[in-house]
């Protein structure tokens, strides 16, 4: 019985999870399972587990936001999408469209764990938080287990008094519980590792593209579709 949902990083790849999570959502009875997610698989764990609409989330709150995102000044930055005033354009769209904002972080602070890098003077540590106040709090922390040095911004991203940096470095979530479902963008697709990180990488410049975000968004929806098998240890609806 899967009792953990995992979704890794994906460099630019992120919106392809989110298609996943729609399939997920749509298909299986999610209620008890839990969310663990690092990266660029943060947002889909972050939808799933506020049990939120994803698909209207989608529509409504993600397309819209990258279409003006792209208007953001880039000054110090290479790309503006985790930067503070790219994130308070996302959080006025979820607060139309959320109504019961308490009811959706309460999901959130019962089901999901984000993994951070925290970084010191000499070293690096894996930071699991839990626990936030509000939603954009959340975004805020979603921001810095995505936060690529240098790419955002600043090379860390400044959380509750802490620097920190994307949770996958130098190593992502391990696969070492048989009860969790670790999801990753080579899952459905062939890829190696060296082709993977390509792919991560370059695929970055497009990361605002909302007519690129919503293929890789159907792609993750049709390749979830194609292999049920994977999904068959959860409970289907």
């Amino acid at each position: 019985m899967i009792e953990t949902i995992v979704f890794h990083g994906s460099g630019g790849l992120l919106w392809y999870y989110m298609g996943i999570a729609e399939y997920i959502q749509k298909n299986y009875i999610i209620d008890s399972i839990k969310f663990c997610s690092v990266s660029g698989g943060c947002l889909p764990g972050v939808f799933l587990s506020s049990g939120l609409d994803i698909q209207q989330i989608w529509k409504d709150c993600f397309l819209p936001w990258m279409k003006q995102t792209n208007s953001i000044s880039s000054e110090n930055t290479i790309l503006p999408t985790f930067t503070q005033d790219s994130t308070s354009i996302l959080l006025k769209y979820l607060d139309t469209s959320i109504i019961d904002k308490d009811s959706v972080l309460k999901n959130i602070n019962d089901k999901l764990s984000i993994r951070l890098t925290k970084i010191s003077l000499f070293n690096t540590q894996p930071i699991y938080i839990e626990k936030w106040d509000s939603i954009e709090d959340v975004l805020d922390c979603v921001s810095a287990s995505c936060w690529i040095p240098g790419l955002f911004g600043k090379l860390t991203k400044t959380y509750k008094g802490s620097e920190y940096m994307d949770g996958g470095f130098p190593n992502s979530i391990q696969e070492n519980n048989p009860n969790w479902l670790h999801i990753k963008i080579s899952s459905f697709q062939n890829i190696s590792k060296d082709m993977k990180t390509f792919l991560y990488l370059s695929s970055l410049s497009q990361i605002n593209n909302h007519t690129v975000a919503q293929e890789l968004y159907d792609l993750g929806y049709k390749d979830s579709s194609q292999n049920p098998h994977f999904f068959d240890y959860l409970i289907k609806k």
